[in-house]
């Protein structure tokens, strides 16, 4: 009596591997070999229901997608790392205190005025610039550095909400005078925040480049 020989092993693991639960669960169907399959087995996938079940032959031209998914990939990939830069440049580093020679922050600008050695009460009113360059040139003259950097946010009244906003008056001193500039940012109170740190670090930047400092930022109000 003749016998079947044995399946390869090969073929005996794909098979078992074919018939698991986990794979039945992902390949539902057989191989795409009508129309109706085709759309059975991309509907039913966890993964190929993402993408269109047809798609004109023009719709895959380089001139058409331009490689967008490539493109935004490596997007990602570029912004991811400089994110990361950024993020670096504002954490403390060793040997920080020869660079930054003060700091001052508070809720009250009469204590700000005090902390860099200005003599009388802020002026009363709204914010101006000419308050900024005030302060950062005392902070400047008292500190001896060589750039100083003002940042005076005024706050809205009110609860925290979308509309929520604040005026921003910043001003850099150097030795041969200051810079400033005065916006308006609405989104709540964090975003105000955010956005005077960015737009002071940015100004800083930009003035160290020696480009203007008015260049708006995406945190300001249009």
């Amino acid at each position: 009596m003749a016998t079947k020989p044995p399946e390869p092993f090969l073929t005996r693991t794909w098979d078992y591997i074919t018939e698991t639960q986990l794979w039945r669960s992902i390949f539902r169907h057989g191989m795409p070999s009508t129309n109706r399959n085709r759309v059975l087995v991309v509907m039913t996938n966890v993964f190929l229901h993402l993408h269109p079940v047809k798609i004109r032959k023009s719709g895959i031209r380089l001139k058409f997608t331009w490689c967008m998914g490539g493109l935004t990939f490596f997007l990602f990939l570029v912004e991811t790392f400089t994110g990361g830069q950024i993020a670096a440049r504002l954490v403390p580093h060793l040997a920080a205190e020869k660079i930054v020679r003060r700091a001052v922050a508070s809720r009250d600008l009469a204590e700000v005025y005090a902390g860099v050695g200005l003599e009388g009460a802020p002026p009363a009113g709204e914010l101006t610039r000419e308050t900024a360059e005030a302060v950062a040139v005392a902070a400047r003259r008292s500190t001896g550095a060589t750039h100083a950097l003002a940042v005076l946010i005024d706050l809205d009244d009110g609860p925290d909400r979308i509309d929520f906003g604040g005026t921003i008056c910043l001003a850099i001193a150097t030795v041969e005078g200051a810079e400033s500039r005065r916006s308006r940012i609405l989104g709540g109170r964090e975003w105000v925040r955010l956005g005077a740190c960015e737009m002071g670090l940015d100004c800083l930047r930009r003035h160290l480049q020696g480009l203007p400092v008015y260049e708006r930022i995406d945190f300001e109000k249009t």
